[in-house]
């Protein structure tokens, strides 16, 4: 087994006016994610902090650039030797230039209701958007 590696990724929790959350599909031949639904984001490159790594995924992946990015939680998780851990931010700003601007990594990107989300989100995830879903 190769030594651990340690990660840190920022997620954005973006909702339209019918309060749906985008999400981002990946392609199922990606190395993180493959195939899953997940909120936009990504990985943190060596001395970004959370907030301008994740101002970089934002607009390489969706062409979005938040006005405002607000730290609603963390989670943390191991997958095989990889220990990651994921930064969440509430991001406002102009929704209307969000798109699909990585279609080689990403198959879809949808605004999403909240019986979507409880399908592919953990339940970590899913209690920054949902409250409740925390506590069951």
């Amino acid at each position: 087994m190769s030594s651990p590696i340690f990660r840190i990724y920022s997620r954005a929790i973006i909702s339209n006016d019918e309060n749906k959350i985008l999400m981002i599909q990946k392609k199922p031949d990606q190395k993180i994610a493959g195939g899953l639904w997940i909120l936009p984001g990504g990985t943190l490159e060596f001395g970004e902090s959370p907030e301008t790594g994740l101002i970089r995924e934002l607009s390489e992946e969706i062409c979005f650039t938040p006005t405002e990015l607000q730290l609603i939680g963390v989670d943390t998780r191991i997958i095989g030797n990889t220990h990651w851990l994921g930064i969440f931010f509430k991001a406002k700003g102009d929704i209307k230039s969000i798109k699909n601007n990585e279609p080689e990594k990403h198959e879809a990107i949808q605004w999403c209701d909240r019986d979507f989300l409880k399908k592919h989100l953990s339940i970590n995830e899913l209690s920054f958007l949902i409250p409740e879903a925390g506590s069951s």
